[in-house]
């Protein structure tokens, strides 16, 4: 049996190929499914529904960080609810565990706003968590829980656990848990993110905006 010969271009093939493998892996283009919090967990990619006034006026993107802005007078695109530039993800659930993550960066000066929300709840209101920039650049569970403070102008990562089995919702800000909140019971659920809601009271500044880079979605 004749062996194959190692000649140098072969080698040098051997050691590039080998090099590449390694420079993928450090860059994460080889990716293993596991979110920041936890472990187990399957990340994957659904479709967006925008909704607002108009996308191309009020959204924009450039490469992961996503920009969504508003102004007071802004057409009302849905009846009863103020201005919105938001992304509604295509992924109904009503079982299971799920995870969002990003990292949320405020306008500075700018104020009274929902960024995040699970909606869907069973018992009170529509919506089972919502994440509210508040007065002084502060991220708010509603407007009662303070999650994390100075926002403006900084990004904080932000994770939002949901675990269907136990009704219980958990947010994360820089790797450590600010409380947990039920989900308002057995319903259908899905995650809405931008900026969006926006009131037309003095609580809110006249224009409203926000960033969310390297938004991720998690499940298992």
């Amino acid at each position: 049996m004749i062996k194959p010969r190692l000649t140098k271009t072969t080698f040098t093939k051997t050691i590039l190929g080998i090099s590449a493998v390694f420079t993928l892996l450090s860059l994460g283009a080889v990716q293993t499914a596991q979110a920041q919090i936890g472990s187990g967990w399957g990340r994957f990619y659904p479709s967006k529904s925008y909704s607002g006034w108009s996308q191309s006026s009020r959204y924009s993107v450039s490469g992961s960080t996503e920009h969504f802005w508003n102004y007071k007078t802004d057409p009302m695109v849905i009846s009863g609810s103020g201005p919105r530039s938001e992304w509604k993800v295509n992924d109904n659930y009503s079982s299971g565990s799920h995870q969002f993550q990003g990292s949320f960066n405020a306008e500075s000066g700018e104020y009274g706003y929902t960024a995040f929300q699970i909606f869907g709840n069973a018992t009170s209101g529509a919506t089972a968590v919502m994440l509210q920039c508040r007065g002084s650049g502060d991220l708010r569970h509603y407007n009662d829980t303070t999650l994390v403070t100075g926002c403006w102008g900084v990004y904080h990562k932000i994770n939002v656990i949901h675990y269907i089995s136990t009704h219980s919702i958990e947010v994360w800000s820089n790797n450590s848990k600010k409380g947990t909140w039920n989900d308002g019971g057995t319903t259908t659920h899905y995650t809405k993110y931008g900026c969006y809601d926006v009131g037309t009271t003095s609580s809110t500044t006249s224009r409203t905006g926000c960033y969310w880079q390297s938004v991720e979605f998690f499940k298992k």
